[in-house]
């Protein structure tokens, strides 16, 4: 009986190469150089380099890291951008879907109308202005 062998899980570094590391490759600029020339911690660059953005630290660290490593590398800033954004958007759970306003969440302001009707009666009930016969 024939054993099946199960291909090995693909470690960190037998990731897919994103373009922006093809990239990287091909212009022969290692980890090191990049981080002297951005001043990014090798974390940080390693991170983008395997498109796992959730390992940089957050907020506007993260645009800003990703534009610098692109220039970096001469990468198009805004594709490597798009990419980011993309990936942190498919993070986010869906939008819940609007809950129906209830009764109790409108305000209801019955003062308006009753005074609203109070006025129309009164001119309703008002006598008519007198006519001056010429």
């Amino acid at each position: 009986m024939a054993a099946v062998q199960q291909a090995p899980a693909r470690s960190h570094s037998q990731r897919a190469d994103s373009p922006a590391r093809a990239q990287r490759l091909r212009a022969g600029i290692s980890i090191e150089t990049l981080c002297e020339r951005t001043k990014i911690s090798r974390q940080y660059i390693e991170a983008i380099d395997a498109r796992e953005y959730t390992r940089l630290p957050g907020g506007v660290f993260n645009v800003n890291y990703v534009r610098q490593y692109a220039e970096g590398i001469g990468y198009p800033p805004l594709a490597l951008l798009a990419d980011y954004r993309q990936a942190m958007d498919a993070l986010l759970p869906p939008p819940s879907p609007p809950t129906p306003r209830t009764q109790s969440a409108v305000r209801v302001r019955p003062h308006i109308w009753l005074r609203l009707a109070f006025r129309r009666l009164q001119r309703w009930l008002a006598p008519a202005p007198a006519r001056n016969a010429s």
